[in-house]
């Protein structure tokens, strides 16, 4: 859908160093695939017009901790 826009925001708990740093590399290789070697965000939060890669991240930091997950229509 042209115009549409999902926002993906998480929440991984910071009690274990170690599942944030699985989380994150997991994260990586997803956007790696994805978007190739483009800069990430380093914020708690993913905007793409890319519904298979915003349900990927969905997935994956509901696996680590909680998340959340908007579909939007940009408006610019």
């Amino acid at each position: 859908m042209e115009g549409m826009v999902w926002i993906v925001e998480w929440d991984i708990p910071s009690d274990s160093a170690a599942k944030r740093v699985r989380f994150y590399r997991a994260l990586k290789k997803l956007w790696v695939a994805s978007q190739g070697e483009k800069e990430m965000s380093t914020q708690s939060v993913l905007v793409t017009d890319n519904p298979e890669l915003a349900g990927e991240v969905f997935n994956l930091a509901k696996a680590f901790g909680t998340c959340h997950i908007y579909e939007a229509r940009q408006i610019e």
